[in-house]
């Protein structure tokens, strides 16, 4: 059987083409001049670069109506522009990296599908309302788990995949079962893996974040730039690494610190 995209063979049961990556549908019915063949199926956020691992990273950035201050969202944005360049950088990573970009504030909304990294567009954040965490993390947690199961359904292999929380606040929702459904979900299947990072910038609750996760970093004086630097170079250092490693991140940036429980942070020094 062969690609009708670009003419490749096929593997017996793929669901993309190992050449071009264009996904693909068996033909239901028998006779009509295209036995054999399979039809093009393709979708806007259709997984790329089939033959190579992925790793799918969400980014859940806080947009309330508290990241209007202090020019926050505004360095939010300008951070989130860069990502894709640095990531891309690299080019094994460019291959690898799928990106989801979720807000929370007026409401919780998909900003950017699961996309390939070298395919992506900052969204322009505006920050409004209220602080509804749980549910951004709800929904984070199941685009994950989406993306995941269609990688596994095409048969591509997956990294741990990345999710980065950034906020500025308490929650000002339900949040009860969160850190329950974190850790179901970081000790799932090897599709089904996770890592959970939450950050905080000025106003954060880092005592509150460490009960969600142990994962848990103070970014001061709103340097998301240092935040999203370091998230480009752990993209790239999975990227780099085989499916099952256990890899070792890289260091922390400028005005990054690993908070100590129960004691306030100096968000300007």
């Amino acid at each position: 059987m062969k690609c009708l995209n670009c003419g490749a063979e096929l593997k017996e049961g793929a669901a993309f083409c190992g050449k071009c990556g264009t996904s693909v549908a068996q033909k239901p019915s028998a006779g009509n001049g295209t036995d054999g063949w399979l039809s093009i199926a393709r979708s806007g956020n259709d997984p790329e670069f089939v033959t190579e691992p992925h790793l799918a990273c969400c980014l859940l950035v806080d947009v309330s109506g508290s990241m209007s201050t202090g020019g926050k969202i505004d360095q939010l944005n300008q951070a989130l522009a860069q990502f894709k360049d640095q990531v891309c950088a690299d080019s094994l990573s460019a291959k690898r990296v799928e990106v989801c970009v979720i807000s929370f504030g007026t409401t919780v909304k998909v900003e950017v599908p699961f996309v390939a990294v070298s395919r992506f567009e900052a969204p322009r954040l505006k920050a409004g309302g209220m602080t509804p965490m749980g549910e951004g993390i709800r929904t984070a947690l199941e685009e994950v788990r989406k993306r995941c199961h269609l990688y596994h359904q095409t048969g591509i292999e997956c990294f741990k995949p990345f999710v980065m929380m950034i906020t500025d606040g308490v929650p000002t929702d339900d949040m009860s079962g969160i850190r329950e459904m974190i850790d179901a979900r970081e000790s799932e299947g090897s599709y089904g893996h996770l890592r959970f990072h939450a950050f905080g910038v000025e106003g954060a609750n880092t005592d509150m974040l460490y009960t969600l996760t142990e994962r848990v970093i103070a970014v001061k004086n709103n340097n998301f730039a240092s935040a999203f630097n370091w998230a480009s170079k752990t993209m790239q250092t999975i990227s780099h690494s085989h499916v099952d490693d256990k890899t070792a991140y890289p260091p922390t940036e400028q005005d990054m610190v690993i908070p100590i429980k129960g004691q306030q942070i100096n968000w300007n020094s």
